[in-house]
């Protein structure tokens, strides 16, 4: 099945197999069964979305759960409801707080991940706890919100593969304040929640940042750059800025880039532009590729740098084979091949490795390689050892922001998953 179909990118490849799950035990036993044939993506509404043209070599696990529970003003939603659905229901039933996140695509189960807000607005305003399956215990557990690390664009869960959420329990009934200058003179004075919605409603139409298959525009995963946080001196001439703790500054993205010569409108590589309605929105008009979006965004990450010295970070967090599950993958494969636990030439065709024809060893080769497995057993620990100091000293130093975005299209790019795969432990990409 074409991942292309399932996002609103309408970009991505194949993928190597597919399974839905509607209910709660059927999710988490499509996510181990699938773990034991190699790599997992789990699939929410495909709306923050990046996949390689090359498509994904594993499993997806399409996300089709439902359910919304009233208990008072305490609101529990399975990880498959539509988000925007929720927020509609919820203000149905006069419980308030949703409002300013109205027109946000994607699924209830992918908010808490990366906090997702708007207009002044974060779900972690109202999210009281995050139930979710652990991977490694194979128990469910409950998160409360003091738990979940919640930050700008960011939570525990962001970083972390181990946990699956189940559902989220929201807190509802006090209306969201209106914070932002733009939001107050569409909604108006002393505006309703409902007031709120339909205002939101409209502003995000303008951007095109509600899905509508009648515009070009809508054609995007949305904001692809965080507004970066700088300290308070760092700020450019004219910018606008909001302060978020003592001596640092939120800086729009979108001023930036505009400043720094990206019009809306603007046409990168082949068919991947800048939306005409939108500059954080990244745009496929139709014959664009996984590469072609992913050179604009650095293209648009090196010109801001150069103009103000500050660098952009995408929101896409990079999903890829752990280099821990690869090695299980390659060793479960050569056990159901038949192989011994070093492999064979009949596991490497059954990984995909071509193996080249190798000629008999003769009786010098065979005790050569004897006396050599002897020496490793006596010197690989020293190695591993030096391995050790080498990395420690290697990397004083660094930036703590290690995960470095694909200078190719040969990577899966995730938005707002379900679930979202290892990166840095601050949760922030780099475009190399």
């Amino acid at each position: 099945m074409n991942l292309a179909d399932h996002t609103t990118l309408g970009l991505g490849g194949p993928a190597r197999a597919w399974a839905t799950a509607a209910t709660e035990d059927e999710l988490i036993e499509a996510v181990q069964k699938a773990e034991r044939d190699g790599p997992v993506l789990i699939l929410g509404g495909g709306s923050n979305l990046v996949v390689a043209d090359e498509g994904f070599p594993g499993t997806i696990v399409q996300v089709t759960t439902s359910g919304l529970a009233v208990d008072g003003d305490t609101v529990t939603v399975a990880a498959g409801e539509n988000w925007d659905s929720v927020v509609r229901r919820t203000l149905a039933a006069g419980l308030p707080g949703l409002e300013c996140l109205s027109g946000i695509p994607g699924l209830a189960g992918a908010t808490p991940i990366q906090n997702v807000g708007a207009y002044g607005s974060e779900v972690s305003d109202t999210i009281r706890g995050v139930r979710v399956f652990d991977r490694q215990t194979l128990k469910t557990s409950f998160f409360p919100n003091d738990t979940c690390g919640f930050a700008y664009r960011s939570s525990m869960f962001r970083g972390d593969d181990r946990y699956l959420i189940l559902d989220v329990t929201f807190g509802l009934g006090a209306p969201a304040p209106v914070r932002y200058t733009e939001l107050a003179a569409t909604a108006g004075q002393n505006p309703s929640p409902a007031e709120v919605r339909n205002a939101v409603l409209a502003l995000r139409r303008g951007k095109g940042m509600v899905i509508d298959p009648a515009d070009p525009d809508t054609r995007s995963a949305g904001s692809f750059f965080t507004n970066p946080v700088v300290p308070a001196d760092r700020v450019p001439d004219g910018a606008p800025r909001y302060e978020t703790s003592p001596g640092l500054v939120k800086v729009p993205a979108a001023w930036l880039i505009e400043q720094a010569g990206f019009a809306k409108g603007y046409h990168g590589p082949g068919g991947a532009r800048i939306s005409a309605k939108h500059t954080l929105a990244l745009v496929n008009d139709g014959t664009a590729t996984t590469a072609d979006l992913l050179a604009l965004a650095r293209e648009i990450r090196d010109g801001v740098h150069a103009t103000f010295a500050i660098t952009l970070h995408p929101e896409p967090a990079q999903s890829r084979t752990p280099r821990t599950c690869q090695w299980r993958q390659r060793a479960a494969l050569s056990r159901a091949a038949g192989a011994s636990r070093w492999g064979s030439r009949r596991a490497a065709g059954a990984i995909g490795i071509r193996a080249r024809p190798r000629p008999p060893r003769s009786a010098g080769e065979r005790t050569a390689l004897r006396k050599l497995f002897v020496l490793r057993k006596l010197v690989a620990p020293r190695i591993e050892t030096l391995r050790f100091w080498r990395f420690t000293f290697h990397n004083v130093g660094r930036s703590p922001q290690c995960e470095k975005f694909p200078q190719s299209a040969n990577a899966t790019l995730r938005i707002n998953p379900t679930r979202v795969r290892p990166q840095c432990a601050n949760g922030v990409n780099e475009l190399p």
